[in-house]
């Protein structure tokens, strides 16, 4: 059943959040609402630590990073933070944040870890909501686009392709 479609949406990394919840924590979704927090923290730090790698005025970047941590934590967002099925919304955005900054990172050393960093993350976020499928062509482009070369681009677009194939 892990592996079992919810609709249109295949949430195996969610439904495994969801079991251990269930198994170590009586389903009380307490551990559900800790990891819905932590993943926006965890994706505000990543926002943060790209404005801070800009090329924009000190106060620029302060005011970018303080009014992303207000958007994620908004009350727009407040669902997301206390329902527990939106641990899938939470967890696809922040792994295709993540691919996208590790696949830009893989242009430094150590190059192979990042782009398995890529390739874990676009399953994570395949593997969290419908919409992780369409990652993989941005991840392409985003390779190709960025003067990466044909390999990893050819790699990314092969690791999607099986993925997706699931």
């Amino acid at each position: 059943n892990l592996w079992k479609q919810h609709n249109e949406h295949r949430i195996l990394i969610p439904r495994l959040f969801f079991l251990i919840d269930v198994l170590f924590f009586k389903g009380n979704s307490v551990f559900l609402f800790m990891t819905n927090i932590v993943i926006q923290g965890l994706h505000v730090l990543l926002l943060w630590r790209l404005i801070a790698r800009a090329e924009l005025p000190r106060q620029w970047r302060w005011t970018a990073v303080i009014a992303t941590a207000l958007f994620l934590f908004s009350a727009a967002n407040f669902e997301n933070l206390v329902w527990a099925f939106q641990l899938s919304f939470l967890f696809t955005f922040f792994a295709a944040t993540a691919a996208c900054v590790a696949l830009l990172r893989s242009a430094t050393p150590p190059r192979l870890l990042w782009l398995l960093l890529t390739i874990t993350m676009g399953f994570i976020s395949t593997f969290s909501l419908a919409n992780g499928v369409l990652l993989w062509p941005i991840l392409v482009l985003l390779a190709i686009v960025s003067g990466l070369g044909w390999r990893p681009a050819l790699i990314i677009a092969t690791a999607g392709l099986c993925i997706d194939g699931f």
